[in-house]
């Protein structure tokens, strides 16, 4: 299910999926990608279960997709959710992460049935905003997850220098 959509679904009618018997989580879906349009949620949930998949954790990648994954986390007993705004989907003009984003992303992790904060990092393949941009909402975020006791999932395409590098300083100083 990781977010490219149906056709990146197991067939539960292949042989070998009879025979897992195992609990599989799914820990990183976009269950509101538009590979889904024209789809309910209970559809695309039915398929997992069908194909052994008990649980998923839908990611936030802006303010509207956080809020998403958490109405998706409240109705649906398998779905968890995370909040967060990936590199991508910062402020095009460059501006900053903003108090109020930052606020609202909290808000939003304080919902039963968010499990981390993310997606979040950096990325400098897509270049949609300057990595200075990235950099500090990314620390923002990290630091928003310190203080709230949560994991973090983290996005990092063409960065990994600098996301290692922000990561042992954030871990140095906690």
């Amino acid at each position: 299910l990781r977010g490219a959509g149906p056709a990146v679904l197991p067939d539960p009618d292949e042989p070998w999926a009879a025979a897992v018997d195992i609990a599989l989580v799914d820990t990183h879906c976009h269950l509101d990608a538009e590979a889904f349009e024209g789809e309910t949620t209970s559809d695309i949930l039915g398929r997992a279960r069908r194909a052994g998949v008990t649980r998923l954790v839908t990611i936030g990648t802006d303010l509207a997709a956080s809020a998403r994954a958490v109405r998706l986390a409240r109705h649906h007993h398998e779905v968890w959710a995370t909040v967060g705004i990936d590199p991508n989907d910062l402020p095009i003009d460059g501006s900053p992460l903003t108090g109020a984003m930052l606020a609202e992303v909290e808000a939003l992790a304080a919902t039963p049935r968010v499990v981390a904060i993310g997606e979040i990092g950096l990325d400098y393949y897509w270049n949609r905003t300057t990595a200075a941009v990235q950099r500090a909402a990314f620390e923002d975020q990290l630091a928003l997850a310190q203080r709230l006791e949560l994991p973090v999932v983290i996005h990092s395409r063409d960065a990994d220098a600098d996301t290692e590098a922000i990561l042992d300083a954030w871990s140095a100083g906690h």
